[in-house]
């Protein structure tokens, strides 16, 4: 069971003199989870009480961007919650389960806070390497099975928690292993309206035209081959040893 400060949990009805004595709550809760659900729009949320001391009990609640969901109430066994929430595609959502647990007249309070998108993906990675070229989207979570992973670089585009890469912002980032070496891995939101998202990785020491370009396209909302919709969005990557020329579209192109 976790020790900390009986006040640090928000534990109600305790002297200061208690407060000394009472380390620990009674219910020990994993972190929130979520997975993409059947249904369009679709996700199940997710929480795992992993630890509960004889005689306790703990009611869990669902909030969603402020909006109650489900509740829980009367548990006393260790087990997971889970509820089914659908929501719009394409944005960050704000889940938190509160736990309330009792034990011999005491009462302790922790909520648990966690970010979503709708249609993201846990994904397993064999190695650290495995990640280079992939394209994420914003939300998503890839955990590398091997603990190859050492860090991610970059301004924000991803975090590192444990052997877990979750994504966070779009743009290209690197992830670092072991051994020192670095893979290359790219993060997109989901474009609105009639948008798709591209990918040009200019490795070459060659001159593209914008329209003949070796996009990579990675949305399927419409039939376009290049990006050329004001909702488009053209995400480039440049790794090259010598100069090269990308020739931008006409004036007047809707980009």
């Amino acid at each position: 069971m976790r020790g900390r400060a009986a006040n640090d949990w928000g534990v109600a009805g305790v002297s200061a003199a208690d407060e000394a004595v009472i380390r620990e709550e009674p219910v020990e809760m994993r972190e929130p989870g979520f997975e993409t659900g059947a249904a369009p729009g679709e996700m199940v949320l997710s929480i795992e009480a992993d630890d509960v001391e004889p005689g306790a009990t703990y009611s869990v609640t669902l909030a969603v961007d402020g909006a109650s969901v489900r509740s829980w109430p009367g548990l006393s066994a260790a087990g997971v919650v889970s509820t089914s929430w659908t929501g719009s595609s394409g944005r960050v959502h704000e889940g938190v389960f509160t736990v309330v647990s009792a034990l011999g007249g005491r009462t302790w309070t922790r909520r648990y806070a966690f970010s979503f998108v709708v249609g993201a993906r846990n994904i397993s990675l064999s190695t650290a390497a495995s990640i280079a070229g992939q394209v994420f989207r914003v939300g998503d979570r890839a955990t590398v099975a091997d603990a190859t992973a050492a860090a991610v670089l970059g301004d924000g585009v991803a975090t590192l928690d444990g052997q877990t890469v979750s994504m966070r912002h779009p743009g290209f980032t690197l992830l670092k292993d072991v051994e020192g070496a670095e893979h290359w891995f790219a993060v997109y939101e989901q474009p609105g309206g009639e948008g798709d998202v591209f990918l040009l990785d200019w490795t070459e020491n060659v001159a593209y035209g914008w329209t003949s370009a070796p996009w990579t396209k990675v949305t399927e909302n419409t039939s376009r081959t290049f990006p050329d919709h004001a909702d488009d969005v053209a995400m480039i990557r440049v790794a090259r040893s010598d100069y090269g020329f990308l020739t931008l579209p006409a004036a007047g192109a809707t980009l």
